[in-house]
């Protein structure tokens, strides 16, 4: 399996984990596990993490300006 791969299953597992908006030691402990598994860099995989913590985030963001803007 190739890089690219790799980081897209990390990227859809973070999505996973941080639906709720947070993570808790157990869920970064597996994805540190995982990364390991994977032959993957810490780095790339809390880059992933960030990434995806950021576009949770901004949909927040957008859905609480419209919500407000329209009433």
């Amino acid at each position: 399996m190739d890089e690219d791969n790799k980081i897209r299953i990390v990227e859809t597992l973070w999505r996973i984990i941080l639906s709720d908006g947070k993570s808790d030691i157990y869920e970064d402990n597996l994805m540190r596990r995982l990364a390991g598994l994977l032959y993957l860099d810490d780095k790339v995989v809390g880059e992933t993490k960030l990434k995806v913590l950021n576009k949770h985030t901004l949909i927040h963001i957008i859905r609480y300006l419209i919500s407000h803007i329209s009433k």
